[in-house]
């Protein structure tokens, strides 16, 4: 083959790719592309899914998710856990039960709901969760207590399914948010209380809470220099409270005590580590009950 049929047949198959990869990847110029930019292309390719996890649960997510389309190969590359369901022990039995339809798609049930599913795939595939992050993403329209109760959830099905930087990204910017926003450590303490592997979120929230209790429970401006208390101007200090507190928004949006269930409530307030006042927790207290959102059993 000369030096001109090698370049027709080389510009021939370049061709024919830009033709197959859809419009995911059309933008980007051939001499760039890699082998990451090619595998993200992947990402919601109907013609190259071979499975769909079926999400059982609806709780933090959108109803509206019934499936979410993945490639067996790369869940397994990614995670341990999928490549024993998928191609090991749990091969046939996730066969047998799952896979009703009569196309060649595997469909596996998983008690997520469908948002975190969608969360998880997006990770596998591109290491990033840019729908979840990015400031133009649909997801945004979220509350800032929404998200870090979506997160909280998917940092449970990444340990779960043994992805640890999914993991490490995820407390990482849970971290960074309840420095931002302390009041948020409540929803996420009260989110990692109804997941099994909670327990380390739970533990970085309560640090929180212990750091600057006012700001976490009452949505206090921890920034602000409060002036010094005294018996004489308790009685104020109580009603302006609620003054003293963030800007923008507000209780039921950035978590705070009315965030916590009943059980965590009382963790908190008799935690002998708190370094709240009395005062603090009596405002607690009146606000959680002014606010409840939880069901109380007596």
């Amino acid at each position: 083959m000369d030096q001109d049929d090698y370049h027709n047949t080389k510009m021939s198959a370049e061709e024919a790719a830009s033709d197959s990869s859809g419009s995911t990847t059309s933008d980007v110029s051939p001499c760039t592309r890699d082998i990451l930019t090619d595998v993200h292309s992947l990402l919601n390719d109907e013609e190259l899914t071979d499975i769909h996890l079926m999400p059982e649960s609806s709780d933090g997510g959108d109803e509206t998710v019934t499936a979410v389309p993945a490639i067996k190969a790369l869940l397994a590359a990614r995670s341990p856990v999928f490549r024993r369901c998928l191609y090991g022990e749990w091969r046939e039995t996730q066969s047998n039960h799952d896979n009703d339809n009569d196309d060649d798609v595997l469909q596996v049930k998983l008690d997520y709901s469908g948002r975190v599913l969608q969360l998880l795939v997006e990770f596998c595939f591109t290491d990033k969760l840019t729908s979840l992050t990015d400031s133009n993403a649909k997801s945004n329209s979220s509350t800032l207590e929404e998200k870090v109760r979506l997160l909280t959830q998917l940092n449970g099905a990444a340990h779960y399914f043994d992805i640890p930087k999914l993991e490490h990204d995820i407390q990482k910017h849970l971290n960074a948010m309840m420095s931002q926003h302390p009041s948020l450590a409540c929803a996420i303490l009260d989110e990692a209380s109804k997941v099994p592997s909670g327990e380390e979120l739970g533990l970085l929230a309560m640090e929180r809470i212990h750091d600057l209790p006012k700001a976490a429970l009452l949505l206090w401006d921890h920034n602000h220099q409060q002036s010094h208390c005294n018996n004489s101007n308790i009685a104020s200090t109580i009603n302006n409270a609620v003054n003293n507190a963030y800007n923008g928004c507000g209780w039921g949006e950035r978590g705070g005590v009315i965030a916590l269930n009943a059980s965590l409530l009382e963790q908190v307030i008799f935690d002998e580590q708190s370094s709240a006042s009395e005062l603090t927790k009596f405002l607690c207290l009146q606000k959680w009950v002014e606010g409840c959102r939880h069901v109380v059993s007596l």
